[in-house]
């Protein structure tokens, strides 16, 4: 009698074990219709493959461009700095000694990372290098320092574009010069 239990332990695992290995054999011989989308899936891959190889640039033309880009940025001299009204009109233009750069342009981060509640960590403003914060939602100003003066002229974008080039451009526009306002003599 004492086998009795132990009898139907053995019983209900070796069931167990039956039907695992029933269920896994089954499997086995029917696909899922997920690993049957996948080996449809990779089947036309590798046909398309086969079919039309990708191609395989030589020349790069896209990273010449860019480090072309960065190169002249890099280099000493002025910057025709041009106003373009919504319709593409242009209204004026500053001669600079750098590009157009846009105020929310920053050499900080503008966020971080802050620790909190052990492990969990989120993003948080970071103050400006003017020592404030910004929404930085509202980025459509620029900034250009004026060749003549050296003054810093910002430029609110609202419904102006503004376009850089290293070289006058043939537009039908007058050059805006900055001067100094003169204070006036008490007397």
């Amino acid at each position: 009698m004492k086998y009795t239990g132990f009898k139907t332990v053995l019983l209900g695992v070796f069931a167990i074990g039956f039907f695992v290995w029933v269920m896994r054999d089954a499997s086995e011989r029917k696909p899922s219709d997920e690993q049957v989308s996948k080996e449809i899936q990779q089947d036309v891959m590798a046909r398309a493959q086969a079919s039309v190889p990708a191609f395989q640039p030589q020349t790069f033309p896209s990273r010449t461009a860019i480090n072309e880009h960065l190169k002249e940025t890099e280099k000493p001299g002025v910057w025709y700095v041009y106003a373009l009204a919504a319709t593409g009109e242009p209204i004026f233009y500053l001669v600079s000694e750098h590009r157009a750069m846009n105020l929310c342009t920053s050499i900080t981060a503008p966020q971080r990372i802050v620790k909190k509640w052990g492990t969990s960590s989120f993003l948080m403003s970071a103050p400006s290098m003017t020592g404030v914060y910004h929404g930085g939602s509202n980025c459509n100003s620029f900034f250009v320092k004026d060749v003549t003066t050296g003054g810093i002229v910002e430029l609110s974008g609202g419904m102006l574009t503004f376009l850089s080039s290293r070289h006058p451009l043939f537009l039908d526009t007058d050059v805006r010069r900055i001067q100094p306002q003169m204070e006036a003599k008490s007397g």
